[in-house]
């Protein structure tokens, strides 16, 4: 029998309890040849200890559930959003430390409440305000969903409380900034635009909207391509481009189309830039300086008619004084020839002297008044520039024009002469040339003037110093609604161009422009 029991504590049989893992099969003992009684205590000490396996089992399975509910009870208590548990009643059953903290209270005092003692008040999109014991109300967004029994009847409900009042004071503040800056925008006398890399509108403010008659509703995800013309549009969008690639601000001098009148800004584009620091947006703020440039075109016009005043005296006044004097003293100097007097060659120096003061008195009514009134008067006024340049600095200077640009705008063509005679300075005192072109052409759409010169290009650090007059030409061409540029290309030759877009020389838009 001892030996039964030893085998019998030594494994138990394959038997399953529901819910646990099967036992491990332990071999029978071997009670064969033994009378009933010792077979049935051998069986009975057999069960015994399959019973005791079990019951080590379900010990183990009863710590670890423990252990998962202590887990699972932290879980609970420091999640980090609310977790209360109400009855049907709207009655606090349970409620984990985060909801606790959050409305400032022990967790002990709020067993048990009605939880719409807690509730200020409702507000949008399922937010509650709730009452707090210090530093005022919290607002949470609030969620309950129905735990139902077997005849749909509620038993509880489980909520959730997610703390958004750093949210929505955040968003709050957001909200007046945007609106502080929109008002701003709105209330200035300059166009203010905002754009992606793809040149689409993503924002303007009133005035952009008003000078050019733009919903900003119909407009957004547009391009300048799809609002205004071929021309403007391209000129903004190589200029949104240059802004692009630089990654700089960078400010132009444009021309916008308008009510049927041309209107003159100033530009300020510049990059935004995101994060990570790459360009997402272009903004520009545009200010219209039309009127300021009808004036400063007035008074350049009040000067230049001045000057031609000037130069007519001197032509009209002096010249023609100083001509009646050289016959006088031509005619006084054929009577002394006759004598054979000594004095006659004293007399044809004078004559002499006198022909080279008529001649300059011309020349300066030329520079005063270079451009004469007649559509043509451009071509031959640039020809006698280049003639002039010839003969006084010995230099081979050439006019090219390979059709006649007739211009009836004496405006333009007179701040086009004006360019070309600084540009064609600049080449023979700065660049030290020995050959200068000076080019004049005109298409369907643009008027252009060009000097090309091999002195090569000017030191950057001697413009900047002395000008040598770029500001003036730039802003002649400003003037005229053109734009400058100038170019060394690796011959060491160095070309200043003009480009005036056709239109501009209507006599009409001159003092616009």
């Amino acid at each position: 029998m001892k030996a039964a029991r030893r085998t019998v504590h030594n494994g138990a049989s394959a038997r399953k309890t529901p819910g646990l893992p099967p036992s491990p099969v332990q071999s029978k003992p071997d009670c064969a040849g033994t009378p009933p009684w010792e077979a049935r205590l051998c069986e009975l000490e057999s069960r015994l200890a399959q019973l005791e396996s079990e019951n080590g089992k379900l010990r183990d399975a009863y710590h670890q559930l423990e252990a998962s509910s202590a887990t699972q009870a932290k879980l609970h208590d420091f999640a980090p959003i609310g977790l209360v548990t109400l009855d049907p009643r709207g009655t606090v059953l349970d409620i984990n430390r985060t909801a606790a903290v959050l409305l400032g209270r022990e967790r002990w005092s709020l067993l048990q409440r009605r939880f719409a003692y807690l509730v200020e008040r409702q507000m949008a999109s399922g937010e509650l305000s709730l009452r707090r014991t210090e530093g005022g109300p919290v607002v949470v967004q609030f969620a309950s969903v129905p735990v139902l029994d077997k005849r749909s009847r509620v038993l509880r409900l489980d909520t959730t409380l997610i703390d958004v009042t750093d949210r929505r004071r955040t968003e709050k503040a957001l909200r007046e900034s945007e609106a502080r800056l929109q008002a701003i925008m709105d209330h200035s006398p300059a166009m203010i635009f905002l754009k992606d890399r793809q040149g689409r509108y993503v924002h303007f403010n009133r005035q952009f909207e008003q000078v050019f008659h733009l919903p900003l509703d119909q407009t957004v995800g547009k391009t300048d391509a799809e609002i205004f013309s071929p021309e403007q549009a391209s000129s903004f969008r190589a200029n949104d481009l240059k802004v692009i690639q630089a990654g700089i601000p960078m400010v132009f001098d444009e021309v916008t189309f308008h009510d049927d009148c041309p209107r003159a800004n100033i530009v300020t584009r510049f990059p935004l830039f995101d994060g990570e620091g790459k360009i997402y947006a272009i903004a520009g703020i545009a200010t219209d300086i039309t009127e300021r440039r009808r004036l400063e075109a007035e008074v350049l016009e009040i000067s230049e008619r001045e000057q031609r005043r000037i130069a007519q005296d001197l032509h009209d006044g002096l010249g023609q004084h100083l001509t009646g004097v050289v016959h006088l003293v031509a005619g006084l100097q054929a009577r002394l020839g006759e004598r054979s007097l000594a004095e006659a060659a004293d007399a044809a120096r004078i004559v002499k002297l006198l022909d080279d003061a008529v001649a300059q008195t011309r020349s300066l009514a030329r520079g005063l008044h270079p451009v004469q009134a007649e559509t043509g008067g451009l071509m031959s006024s640039l020809e006698q520039l280049a003639a002039m340049v010839r003969d006084l600095f010995r230099t081979d200077c050439r006019f090219e024009c390979p059709q006649s640009v007739l211009l009836p705008d004496n405006v333009m063509a007179t701040h086009l002469y004006r360019i070309a005679q600084e540009a064609v300075n600049n080449a023979i005192k700065h660049g030290r040339a020995s050959q200068i072109r000076i080019g004049l052409a005109q298409t369907s759409d643009w008027i252009s003037l060009t000097v090309r010169n091999n002195g090569g290009p000017v030191p950057a650090k001697r413009v900047r110093k002395e000008g040598l007059g770029l500001r003036t030409m730039q802003y002649r061409a400003s003037m005229i609604g053109g734009s400058l540029m100038i170019v060394s290309d690796a011959r060491h030759e160095t070309t200043v161009a003009c480009m005036v877009p056709h239109r501009m020389a209507l006599p009409q838009t001159a003092s616009v422009s």
